[in-house]
């Protein structure tokens, strides 16, 4: 597995990178909210998650140790996805989400793009134990 990667930013489009680390050049699904910060030409480290399906493979990108944690966790809830992790991740910094699951607020989770009260909901159940 990849568990972290460094390199050259490439080329910056939405939510994803194109990583030179060396001989190869990776493309990386990031929260907005990072791909936002990052210009070409820049060095980044990221911690990753390589998600397998059965014809696909796609590589995901945190700044922080703990965004990759919450996005593991996130997509461990039934129905949520990688994609949706992240756009969650990039629509609700660390700290919102775990006061989101701590006070059982899903009016805070359906902020976000493809996120309905009922999935809402079933975040908040599934993760308020699992999330300190």
């Amino acid at each position: 597995m990849i568990a972290r990667l460094r390199g050259r930013i490439e080329h910056v489009a939405g939510d994803r990178l194109l990583v030179d680390i060396g001989a190869i050049s990776l493309t990386v699904q990031v929260p907005v909210t990072l791909a936002l910060r990052l210009q070409p030409g820049q060095s980044v480290a990221l911690f990753t998650h390589l998600h397998v399906r059965e014809q696909e493979m796609a590589l995901f990108g945190f700044a922080e140790e703990e965004e990759l944690q919450l996005f593991q966790l996130l997509i461990s809830v039934d129905g949520i996805g990688p994609r949706l992790a992240l756009n969650i991740l990039s629509s609700l910094s660390p700290d919102s989400l775990r006061l989101a699951v701590a006070n059982e607020e899903p009016a805070l989770l359906t902020r976000v793009p493809g996120i309905g009260i009922k999935t809402a909901r079933k975040i908040l159940f599934q993760l308020k134990d699992r999330l300190a």
